[in-house]
């Protein structure tokens, strides 16, 4: 029993059908003997499941339908919905289930370069439909769609919830970690030859005596017991110093925040959020990536008045992955 994606025609015809191979907490679905590559044509461009296909068939638009549960602080849907458009630079159209008490709440419509142009976000209550218009090449920038922004939600009122949203949370024991202290400062940390470096200024001196603040690295390549390959480079604020649990609100605004890193793929998506793990407008910020493996990458952070809560280089090696099936430890508590 495999778990499967399947697509129709505007006439009920089935024109594709996928099998998940990378599983995920999913250890009752069987692994697909052969990965698949599945793409198909609309009207409106060229759609498909994969990283692998983006490149070599031309794809456009991703079609991501998942039961995504958050991870604080990076691997919210949203954050990793965004960064993976804007490095491919494809329209990305994500559905994902609405259960709060698992973390899973982000849908949305992104559009390559261009930034969301619909999300969800952790205070909806009830389940939405998002509509919305984007270009048929995801690499235009200048597509008159883009100026309007035109996008619709359609709230599904059958389909509410009561509960408080809770999500999975990075367990930090052994992690490299260094706390921000001062005003303004400039900071190095490295994991196993993997290197983060960061330069901050923060509006008020005071910000980080009352919240806490820390620089993250992390090269999960040296680290055989998990299965995929993570370079991840990244600021983030923890409930108190023991940075076991991470806030969904802030009041600490920076004037400016710079990550670099070198890393080992060019798979490196870029993440910034504020209050409500709301997503840092993207005319505030800066990814530069030349695409040559070992240069560095950076992410730069420009005049956003509001609070940070989180924001993180996060580099997927592909090529190092054990092969599935996975067994993961992760559990909700």
């Amino acid at each position: 029993m495999f778990n499967t994606a399947v697509a129709f025609s505007s006439d009920g015809s089935l024109v594709a059908k996928y099998h998940k191979t990378h599983l995920f907490f999913e250890d009752s679905y069987n692994t697909p003997p052969k990965v698949e590559f599945v793409y198909f044509d609309t009207p409106f461009g060229r759609l498909d499941p994969g990283i692998q296909d983006v490149v070599k068939y031309g794809v456009q638009t991703m079609v991501f339908p998942t039961y995504w549960g958050d991870e604080l602080p990076f691997r919210s849907a949203k954050q990793l919905q965004e960064g993976w458009a804007t490095t491919n630079r494809v329209n990305l159209l994500a559905a994902n289930v609405l259960n709060l008490m698992t973390g899973s709440i982000g849908s949305g419509i992104y559009s390559g370069e261009n930034g969301p142009i619909v999300y969800s976000d952790i205070t909806t209550k009830t389940a939405k439909l998002f509509v919305a218009d984007i270009p048929i090449n995801s690499h235009n920038t200048s597509a008159s769609c883009l100026s309007k922004r035109f996008n619709k939600t359609v709230s599904i009122e059958s389909l509410k919830t009561d509960s408080e949203y809770k999500s999975m949370e990075m367990n930090t024991t052994g992690l490299t970690l260094k706390k921000l202290v001062d005003k303004q400062n400039s900071s190095v940390v490295c994991d196993n030859g993997f290197c983060c470096q960061l330069n901050y200024s923060v509006v008020s001196e005071l910000s980080l005596r009352d919240e806490s603040y820390w620089l993250f690295v992390v090269n999960s390549s040296a680290h055989q017991n998990y299965p995929m390959c993570e370079e991840t480079c990244g600021v983030f604020r923890c409930d108190d110093d023991t940075c076991q649990s991470f806030p969904t609100k802030s009041k600490t605004v920076f004037k400016s925040l710079r990550l670099s890193a070198k890393f080992t793929t060019n798979y490196t998506y870029p993440s910034l959020t504020s209050n409500d793990l709301t997503l840092v407008p993207k005319q505030y910020w800066i990814y530069e990536n030349n695409g040559q493996i070992g240069s560095e990458v950076k992410l730069n952070l420009e005049n956003f008045d509001k609070p940070l809560l989180a924001m993180a280089l996060y580099g997927r090696c592909y090529d190092k992955d054990l092969p599935p099936p996975y067994k993961f430890n992760h559990t909700f508590e």
